[in-house]
């Protein structure tokens, strides 16, 4: 596959565009993943909640018009990174298929291939975790009231209706609670690179880290 962007795939000496999204509900476990992925893969990795930090606010935009600035200012900043050379981890609990939708279309421009990584886990569990989020002080940090799990349960939109509109996507399912991944759909292309992916995080010192959530 002919591309502008490349990512070596370790041990099969394949390189190719790589737009990996990590989606999922408050709680999931998708910062543990995406960064104990930029941690093996080097690959860098773009959150709503790093951005915010790095243009200086301490705690969340409260007026709408304010959240909708960093929205856009953020999902800008992730099409620049897709467009220019650089493979890419993006974080977020993507609910809306319409934001998800934009990210296909951008690395659909770009000849990419894009792997979802959808994280899933009880609703106990997932609540759990977010009250026992660990705060600093004088910056910004994820919520920790169990509520917000609520919320955004009632908005989800399921990722696994994206595959009938964008067939060339591929995307599994990372059930955090019992450390498994099920495969919803791999494209060819990228097959060897995904069961990659997912020995990486089904290894005993990942688990290690997700029994310490």
């Amino acid at each position: 596959m002919v591309s502008n962007k490349f990512y070596k795939i370790w041990g099969y000496g394949k390189e190719m565009g790589i737009l990996i999204m990590g989606g999922g509900l408050p709680g999931s476990g998708k910062t543990t993943t995406t960064q104990y992925l930029v941690d093996n893969l080097g690959i860098e990795r773009l959150c709503k909640i790093s951005t915010l930090r790095e243009i200086g606010y301490k705690r969340y935009p409260a007026l709408q018009t304010a959240k909708i600035k960093v929205d856009n200012y953020f999902m800008e900043l992730v099409k620049s990174h897709i467009y220019f050379p650089d493979d890419l981890i993006v974080e977020s609990i993507f609910k809306k298929y319409s934001k998800r939708k934009k990210l296909y279309d951008w690395a659909e421009s770009v000849d990419s291939n894009v792997l979802f990584i959808n994280h899933k886990c009880s609703e106990t569990i997932a609540k759990r975790r977010i009250k026992s989020r660990k705060g600093e002080e004088n910056i910004i940090n994820p919520p920790r009231n169990p509520k917000i799990w609520d919320t955004y349960s009632r908005m989800l939109e399921d990722p696994t209706e994206d595959i009938k509109h964008h067939p060339y996507i591929s995307l599994i399912e990372y059930h955090t609670d019992v450390n498994e991944i099920c495969y919803i759909k791999v494209n060819p292309i990228i097959s060897d690179f995904v069961e990659d992916i997912k020995e990486r995080l089904l290894n005993p010192k990942r688990l290690e880290l997700l029994l310490k959530e």
